[in-house]
């Protein structure tokens, strides 16, 4: 019984270092690692250009950074170039998830990233600018939340 205990105490300790290599499991407005996000200025140069439909997202940063999460409410969906750097995932208002009327893209894998190259496609008709909130995770205990793009 006590090498299942050890086994266990292990693994757990191991998922809290790895963290999600291929990308956020939920799309929620902060990791949740068991920390605040931090309140300093992430250090991150955003540039967001629209044509046509089409808006281009560059993010980069002096620093590495693991892992991300991009949410918007805009109508739309996100265009994924191959190989793709980034990963769709579901909305569903599930486990505490933003509701099905979101759309978010997450990292695909555990690099250290310095740049990211986003497009997303604005639904047909749409008037108003697409607005998106960026979680930017560095380390565990490192993150910064509500970026607004």
């Amino acid at each position: 019984m006590k090498i299942v205990i050890v086994v266990l105490t292990f693994l757990s300790l191991l998922a809290e270092s790895q963290g999600y290599g291929s990308g956020a499991p939920l799309c929620v407005d902060k990791p949740r690692h068991g920390y605040d996000p931090q309140e300093t200025d992430p250090g991150l140069d955003i540039k967001k250009s629209i044509t046509g439909d089409v808006v281009d997202i560059q993010i980069s940063s002096k620093e590495p950074f693991k892992g991300f999460l991009l949410t918007t409410l805009s109508p739309g969906e996100f265009v994924l170039d191959e190989p793709a750097n980034a990963l769709k995932i579901e909305c569903s208002g599930l486990q505490g998830s933003k509701g099905r009327e979101y759309r978010a893209v997450t990292h695909n894998d555990p690099e250290q990233k310095t740049s990211l190259a986003l497009k997303f496609k604005q639904a047909e008709g749409s008037e108003l600018e697409p607005f998106f909130s960026l979680a930017i995770v560095r380390e565990f205990k490192t993150f910064w939340t509500n970026i607004i793009v």
